[in-house]
Parts: C-alpha cells; sequence; structure tokens
C-alpha cells in the first residue's frame, strides 16, 4: 500500500482522525445491522457467499471435482457424484465475524458524501497507509490483550462489487468479505481485517493512535454541523 488512501465520514470524525489520532476499527457484523439505516455502508449479507451446481446435469469424480468438493474430508468413490438441475447443491457461508477499517483509493466527493449520513462530511487523506496501518495494528493487539483477545495478521485487498452467487464449478471466487453489491462500485473501497482467534462476535472498537497523526492531512470539509456521536 504505497499510493494515497482516502477516509470519508461525517466532519468532526474526519478532524478528530487528523488532529487526535481518534480512529474507529468497526465490525462485519455491525455493517449487517446498518442495513436499512445507511444505504452506503449497511448491508445484511456483508461477508455472505453462496455457491451452487448449474443446471443441467453433471458427474463429478477423480479430477473433476468443483472447488468446495477438493477437500480432504470428503472422499467420492469409484463412482461419481452426480448432481441434476440448477441449484440441486448449495452451498452457503457466511463470516461469523471481523473486525475491518474501510478506506477508499478514489477521491471523489460525491461518493464521500454518501458516508456521511446527510451531514457535512470530510475527507482526510492517508498519505502513507502502510505506516499508518502498521500504528493501527499495534493498538488495536494492545487493546485487544487487555481484553484477552488474540488476532491474527491482519489482510488487505480490494472490494469486489459483483453478486453474492457463484457457480460452484469457477475456480475464482473472490473472499466474502471483500464482495459487495455492484451498484456501489464507485466507492473503490480497499479494506483492512483482522480475524479473531477464534473467530466471536465483535463489537466497533474507537482507538486514540496518535501515531497515526503525521499520516493524514484533511483534504476537504463541508459546512461544518454538530451531529452524530460515533466516528465513521
Amino acid at each position: 500500500m504505497t499510493s494515497p488512501l482516502y477516509k470519508y465520514s461525517e466532519l468532526r470524525w474526519a478532524k478528530a482522525l487528523v488532529h487526535e489520532g481518534s480512529v474507529k476499527v468497526g465490525t462485519l457484523s455491525e455493517y449487517r445491522g446498518m442495513e436499512g439505516l445507511d444505504a452506503e455502508r449497511g448491508d445484511r449479507h456483508e461477508g455472505e457467499l453462496t455457491l451452487q451446481s448449474p443446471a443441467g446435469r453433471h458427474a463429478y469424480g477423480g479430477e473433476t471435482l468443483p472447488p468446495p468438493l477438493r477437500n480432504p474430508n470428503i472422499y467420492i468413490g469409484p463412482g461419481a457424484f452426480v448432481v441434476e438441475g440448477q441449484g440441486a447443491v448449495t452451498i452457503h457461508s457466511k463470516i461469523p465475524d471481523l473486525f475491518i477499517y474501510c478506506t477508499s483509493e478514489a477521491y471523489d466527493l460525491d461518493v464521500g458524501r454518501s458516508f456521511a449520513n446527510g451531514v457535512p462530511m470530510g475527507c482526510v487523506r492517508i498519505n502513507q497507509p502502510e505506516q499508518f496501518f502498521l500504528a493501527v495494528d499495534a493498538a488495536l493487539r494492545t487493546k485487544l490483550t487487555a481484553g484477552r483477545m488474540t488476532l491474527r495478521k491482519p489482510k488487505w485487498d480490494r472490494c469486489v462489487y459483483e453478486d453474492r452467487l457463484y457457480d460452484w464449478e469457477r475456480e475464482d471466487v473472490p473472499a466474502a468479505w471483500l464482495l459487495k453489491p455492484a451498484k456501489l462500485q464507485k466507492q473503490r473501497e480497499i479494506r483492512v481485517r483482522w480475524d479473531t482467534d477464534p473467530m466471536q462476535p465483535l463489537e466497533f472498537i474507537i482507538l486514540k493512535v496518535p501515531a497515526i497523526i503525521p499520516h493524514c492531512t484533511l483534504i476537504h470539509a463541508d459546512p461544518e454541523a454538530d451531529e452524530g456521536d460515533t466516528p465513521g
């Protein structure tokens, strides 16, 4: 992550990020709960993915197994595994929960204002993303260690704007935590995730990380308003 990233939020929280190093690390379950309240971030299907067998009659065996059946714990005998009809086999998966921080690789004020819930918006440019996330990662680990929770190594990637239903023969199915509806593709979102060990229901965390302040610049500020109570 060498190119700048952009964080859109309500203006007061953008200023808190820049001046205080106040950063909110959200969760997938939080975004699921926003469905109907926040059209841009709320999605009750966050972290979900469904695989289905295709239409027609298909016999699977030997080296012809679709990816979901290539598992050491699944054994197909000397005959074959036969399915017939669209969706004869449906595999639905849902990530229990994980910590997540969302940014954009695009500077687009129209898109940004959709994240501000109808109130004045601020945009923070994260000038050195790698250093920013190293500091956030360290602060998050310190916070959770005190609560006796273990974090795995963070991962990051671009969101994929596609349907969540896939043919189970497809080899390149996107990771469920990166899937978002195609209508939101202008967001060009980049996400960083942290898994807990073991996975469990989580609540968002607000951190004070002074070390990130040098890496953040407020590059846009709508007229101020005194609304909201949680960093975006």
